[in-house]
């Protein structure tokens, strides 16, 4: 019975892997954070601008996605989810490049990163090679994300003696803005409308609004579509 406990919390937390990689990303959000008073308090040595930068990306935001990812991609996709190697290897070098970040060295840290990202796209190109059903086109964005996550740590990684090049700079952009800016464009408009109970265009299409009982035999919206939809015609007489 204890080993079927454990065996169905190790499925759990691969089909949810948010619940993994949510808690570690806030973990090292708080590492990144406290580098400051540690410094400050002289219980570090070095200036921890160029940590506390990295650690917000790939030790904060980083894990974030690579959880809704690993969550959402296999749904999406009706694909089967992570497996625990998969898990362990992302989990594994999550943890490995923080720890280079928090240590001080940032071009073994970005190199880390770089495989991390590499494993990222191989579990979920594999599952859009697998597909039974596409996934949002906007989802586009996310891996347009990704390269740029790539793109932006190798070029720090190349770079990282001349942080006033016009290379590092540009891989910065990459990896802080790219990474972060482009995934949250391609989620957004398909979790919003899920989280806030509003309707999608698709759905507006589909069905023209009527009051519930007077569609006289047409199929009508739910009461929610119905508020929002008033609530847009409103603001457009406004």
């Amino acid at each position: 019975m204890a080993m079927d406990g454990r065996m169905s919390m190790v499925t759990k937390l691969c089909e949810e892997s948010f619940r993994v990689f949510f808690v570690v990303g806030t973990l090292l959000g708080v590492i990144a954070v406290s580098l400051w008073p540690l410094y400050y308090a002289g219980w570090i040595a070095f200036y921890p601008g160029r940590a506390h930068a990295r650690l917000m990306i790939e030790g904060f935001m980083a894990p974030f996605i690579i959880g809704f990812l690993g969550t959402a991609g296999p749904r999406i996709t009706s694909t089967p989810h992570f497996s625990a190697s998969e898990i362990f290897a992302l989990l594994t070098l999550t943890l490995l490049a923080a720890g280079l970040h928090f240590g001080g060295a940032a071009r073994a840290g970005d190199v880390t990163f770089v495989i991390l990202m590499l494993m990222v796209a191989s579990a979920l190109g594999k599952r859009f090679r697998a597909r039974e059903d596409w996934p949002p086109a906007n989802f586009a964005l996310v891996a347009l994300g990704i390269l740029n996550a790539l793109i932006g740590a190798t070029f720090l990684a190349a770079f990282e003696n001349a942080a006033y090049s016009v290379p590092y700079r540009v891989g910065a952009m990459l990896l802080e803005q790219g990474f972060i800016l482009f995934p949250i464009l391609g989620v957004a408009p398909f979790l919003l409308p899920r989280l806030l109970d509003v309707p999608r265009s698709d759905e507006l299409r589909k069905v023209a609004p009527c009051r519930p009982g007077r569609c006289h035999g047409q199929p009508s919206l739910p009461p929610s579509v119905l508020r929002s939809t008033a609530r847009s015609s409103w603001k457009r007489a406004a």
